[in-house]
């Protein structure tokens, strides 16, 4: 799941090429333009990511820090991806001298600049308290009434990609086949059928009530049979998670993926809530558990076919691949999500003085946003 917020090192800094007093800083791969000489590479800073929202930002009680970001976020806090001096800039980069200089010392305890956790979040109670970071949400309109039963259920996760510059050792998925599908701009819709014939339609949070107006309902009312057939046919419960698109929901001219007659479900992912195995509970690409061979399976038992989101294609996953789709023109779209093998690596670190090995597992999914769109998003 995506951070707002966390401590960083400074990868990499180099002039910027349009502004005598400006340097561009590489922090988890992202360039933030800096002040020249504000930070050297390998400072920890306190990062903060494209679409976070500082809390308490409209109020008078704001911290010390915060207030010389007002003319580079206005009054809703928002932490946009922009462009400065023909530069993308994408996040905010907050000193330590800075962020700690300001905290009540008794109420921070023992949280000083050396007992920063690199790549942690912000500590609770404190940054993410009433001054601190939150996730800014995109408005939605005319989504209809609004009616839930409560949060998301059966324990599902929200539906959220990291993007690729936050993930560490991407380079070691390198050279591997890669399905890429097109990001689409839409809001994220959840429906769970069981072979009874339950079914539950969700928000990105919410579990909905069914008998409420809204484009979530609207777009999952075709939806709902094919993912009860699946069920009934398996004998075993089935998530659907897709993007809805709807008509005039998003205020954005450029975003070609709001102007359809009626709300639309775009398939893009299965949970299997039977399994316990991650790599068939989450579908992963390659396995038959992956949303393209549901939605064949769909088809053979229905005869309908479920709409996914836009197929690119399998790509060989490099770094001119990622480098192609940040630099996506606008006109294309938000980015891509690229759905991925499963592929463990090995690692090596110390433990009470003894050499251990460990495995991880690289994502299964992650997206690569277009650098434009998010810039065009922020005007």
């Amino acid at each position: 799941m995506a951070k707002d917020a966390s401590f960083e090192k400074i990868e990499a800094i180099k002039p910027h090429p349009n502004a005598d007093k400006l340097e561009l800083a590489t922090i988890c791969g992202w360039q933030v333009v800096v002040g020249k000489g504000e930070f050297n590479v390998g400072d920890v800073v306190f990062y903060i990511r494209e679409d976070a929202k500082l809390l308490g930002f409209d109020k008078h009680d704001r911290w010390p820090w915060q207030t010389k970001l007002i003319p580079y976020l206005g009054s809703s806090g928002r932490v946009k991806t922009v462009k400065l001096r023909g530069e993308f800039s994408c996040g905010i980069a907050v000193s330590l001298d800075a962020l700690f200089g300001h905290i009540n010392k008794a109420e921070a305890k023992d949280w000083e600049k050396d007992n920063v956790v690199l790549n942690g979040e912000f500590p609770g109670g404190l940054l993410s308290g009433k001054y601190g970071v939150t996730h800014w949400e995109a408005p939605i309109r005319n989504v209809g009434e609004l009616k839930a039963r409560g949060g998301l259920p059966y324990s599902i996760p929200k539906s959220d990609e990291a993007n690729i510059q936050e993930l560490r050792d991407i380079n070691k998925l390198y050279g591997t086949d890669v399905l890429v599908t097109r990001k689409l701009d839409g809001t994220s819709t959840t429906i769970i059928a069981f072979p009874d014939g339950r079914y539950h339609v969700c928000t990105r949070s919410n579990d909905l009530q069914v008998d409420c107006d809204n484009v979530w309902n609207r777009a999952a009312k075709p939806v709902v049979p094919l993912a009860q057939a699946w069920a009934k046919a398996y004998n075993k419960p089935i998530v659907l998670r897709g993007e809805t698109c709807a008509q005039s929901m998003q205020k954005f001219a450029f975003n070609k993926d709001k102007d359809v007659p009626e709300p639309t479900f775009n398939l893009y992912g299965v949970i299997h809530l039977d399994e316990t195995d991650a790599d068939k509970r989450y579908g992963t690409f390659g396995t038959e558990y992956h949303f393209l061979k549901v939605a064949e399976q769909i088809k053979e038992l229905t005869g309908k076919e479920i709409k996914t989101v836009p197929i690119l294609g399998v790509r060989t996953f490099n770094r001119e691949l990622v480098d192609e789709y940040l630099n996506w023109p606008l006109e294309n779209g938000e980015g891509v999500v690229c759905n991925c093998p499963a592929v463990s690596y090995s690692y090596e670190y110390e433990y009470e003085g003894q050499h251990r090995t460990g495995i991880k597992q690289l994502p299964r999914h992650f997206k690569i946003k277009s650098l434009a769109y998010l810039a065009a998003l922020s005007k």
